[in-house]
């Protein structure tokens, strides 16, 4: 069964410009990436953003996968349909009807909407066994739309800035420890829960809990989401119990390496 995956950027609220507020533009219709905010490490009150996003076709058992970009556009709605203009940067390695095929060409900002994803059939080849693959896509100037909103701050703690006209979308089907473990922000935590990483922990968790193995690379730590500190204690205790029962009827489980499963030692706690 083919799978989607909606890749969905948090929105990026619109303000008048000062001093304080993260996004620089002029008033005109404009369209722009919606970038996906990330909390800073050491700093839960900052929120950065990034232009990239992943997909691992190894944590998943699908051959094929629909990934949505999301574009935005900055000004008036209209009463008719507006195209927008995608371009391809020749550097990408993802080949266009071999590695992935755009769906919803061409590229229309729907009448009276104010948004449209981008949507990017991707196929597992034999290329991304070994090696990350990249799309890069940017938008540009077309008869409907101008482009005036280029950058967004990296953060309000950074004068940094991140193009909001170009996204990057990595493609492998590789295993590679997930990023909820490799993250600086939630490393620790990970750790300190449900233990060290494997290919069989992540799919022994997504069977406890419902879960797809890709929601480990881009964990939810947003108000209410699967990652935030409480939840994640939950799936310890949980994994822990599970672990131990498992064991207790002479059905240890044990990883790729053979090593048996454990939570992290809060998964033990009472």
């Amino acid at each position: 069964m083919k799978k989607i995956l909606v890749i969905l950027f948090s929105c990026i609220a619109i303000f008048s410009c000062t001093e304080e507020k993260l996004l620089i533009f002029e008033e005109t219709d404009s369209v722009f990436f919606d970038l996906r905010p990330y909390i800073l490490p050491n700093n839960t009150d900052a929120e950065a953003y990034k232009n990239t996003g992943d997909f691992l076709f190894a944590l998943e058992v699908v051959q094929d996968t629909v990934v949505y970009i999301r574009v935005n556009v900055a000004g008036r709605l209209a009463p008719i349909d507006r195209e927008y203009d995608v371009y391809v940067d020749p550097s990408s390695s993802l080949r266009e009807g071999v590695d992935y095929d755009f769906v919803n060409q061409p590229f229309v900002i729907p009448a009276n909407k104010a948004s449209d994803s981008i949507r990017v059939r991707l196929y597992r080849t034999p290329s991304m066994k070994d090696t990350t693959l990249v799309l890069k896509l940017q938008l540009r100037r077309n008869e409907t739309f101008n482009v005036d909103m280029p950058y967004v701050k990296e953060s309000s703690k950074s004068d940094s800035l991140v193009s909001t006209l170009n996204y990057t979308l990595l493609v492998s089907d590789f295993y590679k420890t997930p990023g909820f473990w490799t993250s600086p922000v939630t490393g620790a935590m990970a750790l300190a829960t449900l233990g060290e990483p494997s290919l069989k922990k992540v799919q022994v968790l997504c069977f406890l809990f419902s879960m797809e193995m890709s929601e480990f690379e881009n964990p939810d730590m947003g108000a209410g989401g699967r990652f935030v500190a409480g939840n994640v204690i939950y799936m310890s205790k949980v994994l822990h119990n599970y672990l131990s029962y498992q064991k207790s009827i002479g059905q240890t489980v044990y990883d790729e390496n053979e090593n048996e499963l454990t939570s992290g030692p809060m998964g033990s706690m009472p």
